[in-house]
């Protein structure tokens, strides 16, 4: 899950108009959940939502859990940037 990450990049950002000035170039995303577990698409859609907060560009490595779409069709809502690696 995306949230560790994304505690860790709001220390010390305790309003969202502070959260929302911490910028990133860019985040690597799974859509695997603790273990070996798939997030269902509402999760992924949470958690693309959240990753806009922070940065324009997604890197996604695994196609796994026929859930590439769900990261695709949120990163395009929200008009994010998305890199997927053919290697």
């Amino acid at each position: 899950m995306l949230l560790p990450v994304l505690a860790l990049l709001a220390l010390g950002a305790h309003s969202s108009a502070a959260q929302q000035s911490i910028r990133i170039d860019g985040l690597a995303y799974s859509q695997f959940g603790e273990g070996t577990f798939c997030l269902d698409e509402a999760s992924i859609a949470r958690d693309i939502a959240q990753v806009a907060n922070y940065t324009r560009k997604v890197r996604i490595y695994g196609c796994g859990c026929a859930s590439t779409d769900a990261v695709l069709d949120s990163a395009r809502r929200l008009q994010l940037q998305v890199s997927v690696p053919l290697v």
